[in-house]
């Protein structure tokens, strides 16, 4: 009877204990969409100067299938002189994540060749560029103030 009890009063508390850290957000993980954390960053960056790429945009610049993301927001340079994008993106599958980032390094790569002997200061943004992935996300930022959007991004996870 007495082992009954404690087993009993055990299980109660680790039940307790299990919603605090739920409700703590400690134990749930965040999916946030892409527009949210996009949203996030709005205000750091100006967006309205930066064209918005579409899924076949994706598939030039990056060489990545747009169909193996459940969602992605990219943003390229409305102009050849500058090299500001920002690329966040939502893997169907966390095996495509590794593929995904070879891709961006690829395209990174080509900017750096693109602006290496042709404006200096285009190149060390490239050069200083973000790359980074948490759970399925992957996200990619080439600006003047990347650490601020990365602080707001990491934000919402």
């Amino acid at each position: 009877m007495r082992v009954k009890k404690k087993l009993f009063l055990t299980f109660l508390i680790l039940i307790f204990v299990i919603n605090v850290f739920l409700g703590c957000n400690i134990l749930k993980n965040k999916n946030p969409k892409v527009e949210n954390i996009v949203a996030s960053i709005s205000d750091k960056v100006n967006l309205d100067s930066l064209k918005k790429g579409d899924k076949l945009a994706l598939r030039k610049y990056y060489r990545i299938d747009p169909s193996k993301l459940e969602e992605f927001q990219l943003y390229l340079p409305s102009s050849n002189m500058d090299v500001t994008e920002i690329l966040i993106a939502k893997c169907k599958d966390q095996d495509f994540i590794e593929e995904i980032n070879e891709k961006i390094e690829n395209r990174i790569e080509k900017q750096k060749e693109a602006f290496k002997d042709y404006a200096p200061k285009q190149y060390s943004l490239i050069e200083n560029h973000i790359l980074f992935h948490k759970g399925n996300y992957v996200v990619m930022i080439i600006t003047e103030n990347e650490e601020e959007l990365i602080k707001n991004i990491k934000k919402q996870f």
